[in-house]
């Protein structure tokens, strides 16, 4: 059973936190969503983020060597990208970063950081599609510099 101090401090913080939107804010968002077509907003982000997905994976595609495996998400912002059995995804990531590349290995993801895995996580949504295309050259050739 939780000791009755915790559950009272617990209590008060989620109360705390309750942030119930006021008048003012209600008639914010009313006016926004009567003065924006919100679906068509966010349609138009979909295929924004879409067109940068497949362009990531039409080049992983071309650039990548069969032994990485990756993910075709069907939303999201990132793509998961897997490198054959018994290679440390840290050590590859930091290899990458050394190349000025940013990916994520997924064990900072993981609730057991001891989890083994080989998964990194390559995002598509904040970089140019010329970035993309140089990103992906970018770990083609470190996977190849990291293998010898």
């Amino acid at each position: 059973c939780a000791d009755s101090i915790l559950v009272n401090k617990l209590t008060f913080a989620k109360k705390a936190s309750n942030n119930d939107a006021g008048l003012w804010e209600q008639m914010a968002v009313c006016r926004f969503f009567n003065e924006y077509d919100y679906f068509d907003y966010t349609y138009s982000l979909a295929s924004y983020y879409r067109k940068k997905c497949e362009l990531m994976l039409d080049n992983l595609k071309f650039e990548l060597p069969t032994s990485i495996s990756f993910t075709e998400p069907e939303g999201g912002f990132f793509i998961l990208a897997t490198l054959p059995k018994g290679y440390d995804v840290s050590r590859f990531c930091k290899f990458a970063a050394d190349r000025k590349l940013g990916i994520s290995s997924i064990t900072d993801y993981l609730t057991n950081e001891k989890t083994p895995t080989t998964s990194f996580r390559i995002s598509f949504s904040d970089v140019s599609e010329d970035d993309i295309i140089k990103g992906v050259k970018i770990l083609s050739n470190a996977y190849s510099a990291f293998t010898f």
